[in-house]
């Protein structure tokens, strides 16, 4: 691959990451479900547990398949199909077509997931460029968060003049994804998955669980922090308007919490290579001070707190991906990045509808602290043995 070649794929990333992540609908879309279309809390949870669910059952194999055919061609499946789970939100009426849409999306979504951020370190590892990755896979999430919280802006002006509006602009948006995906070119690869597809698979998971044993606790830390911040994003904007927030400054909370998360994204490279800096354990004290905030204050002020979750996002999540890309062999690259998106949506499918029967009989604040409860000992035991085998390993 040429110099010129990378840098188009590099830069079209992550201008595919700012599409991906471009969701005018985000911020409104729970009110949406439920006053627009009186869904309850417990039905809200259910259909992101379909969505995680449909993502857990086609992730791996969509993972493989990129590995296997090619990463460009994965995000042009990714993007068509998830163009076309938005046009069904349009249409949605009831809870039902709202699965549908739901259902659709997860089988887009686990197309894009892993191969975008694969395509974009074996271009630089084509180049000899791979001590840049850790600025590019900032920038990838960085960026991506910025354009979640611009479009989070308009989110309630546009839900203010039609509620199916959102919907109709994401349409238009991904369209324009799905046409610049025909222009990245595929980095050659020495090393591809060729024998049979069983096999293969079996190699994959092997390398993960098999014997390198960093890579599956850096897998498992990086999970769980991603799981600690995914559940209150289905949490807050109801929970904020319980407290008496307007509609209209939902917009602008949302927005802020994805700048958060960008600025979090452009800081971590600098922090994680400052020897002794504990981030990650800085990381787990954000995310015991964001829920117990979340718990003890209610709506209008304990919002603020979400923010902690939001920074620990953004400062955990390019440390551990790069780590995860430097252990992964090009072999199964984009199935390793796969199997971290499946552990988080598979534990959703499990727990989601648990916890929003919870907070339909408890409330917000006791779902945050049952959540703030399970997360917080669990993230200290899971750093203290990643740093143990870190260092047994580095030894």
């Amino acid at each position: 691959m040429t110099p010129a070649a990378c840098q188009r794929n590099l830069s079209l990333v992550v201008t595919l990451r700012v599409i991906m992540m471009a969701l005018f609908p985000i911020a409104i879309i729970t009110l949406f479900w439920k006053h627009d279309l009186g869904l309850s809390m417990t039905q809200i949870m259910m259909i992101q547990a379909v969505l995680s669910g449909s993502i857990a059952i086609f992730e791996f194999p969509a993972g493989y398949v990129s590995d296997r055919i090619g990463y460009g061609f994965s995000l042009k499946i990714g993007y068509g199909v998830t163009t076309v789970g938005w046009i069904i939100y349009i249409f949605a009426d009831q809870f039902w077509s709202v699965m549908l849409g739901g259902l659709v999306q997860g089988l887009g979504i686990v197309f894009v997931s892993g191969a975008d951020q694969a395509i974009m370190y074996e271009s630089l590892k084509s180049n000899n460029k791979l001590h840049l990755y850790s600025k590019w896979n900032s920038r990838y999430v960085g960026w991506g968060q910025m354009a979640e919280g611009a479009a989070a802006l308009s989110a309630g002006v546009l839900y203010s003049y039609w509620d199916r509006l959102p919907f109709l602009v994401e349409v238009l948006v991904f369209g324009v994804g799905f046409c610049l995906c025909f222009f990245l070119i595929e980095p050659e690869r020495a090393d591809k998955p060729e024998g049979k597809h069983l096999h293969e698979i079996k190699l994959a998971i092997r390398e993960v669980f098999g014997g390198n044993h960093i890579l599956m606790w850096v897998l498992a830390l990086s999970c769980l922090f991603g799981l600690a911040s995914y559940y209150p994003v289905w949490l807050v904007q109801l929970y904020t308007r319980e407290g008496g927030i307007s509609i209209e400054l939902l917009g602008p909370i949302w927005a802020v919490a994805n700048f958060i998360v960008a600025i979090g994204a452009f800081i971590s490279p600098k922090l994680a290579c400052k020897k002794g800096f504990p981030l990650l354990w800085v990381c787990c004290l954000m995310v015991m001070i964001g829920f117990a905030g979340l718990s003890w204050y209610s709506g209008d002020v304990g919002f603020l707190f979400y923010y902690f979750i939001c920074l620990m996002r953004g400062l955990n999540q390019p440390m551990l991906v790069h780590k995860v890309q430097n252990l992964a062999s090009s072999r199964y690259r984009s199935s390793i990045l796969s199997l971290r998106s499946l552990a988080i949506r598979g534990t959703f499918l499990l727990t989601g509808p648990i916890l929003g029967i919870w907070v339909d009989h408890q409330g917000y604040q006791w779902g945050f602290a049952l959540l703030g409860l399970v997360f917080t000992p669990l993230l200290a035991l899971l750093i203290y043995i990643y740093w143990h085998v870190d260092k047994r390993e580095s030894a």
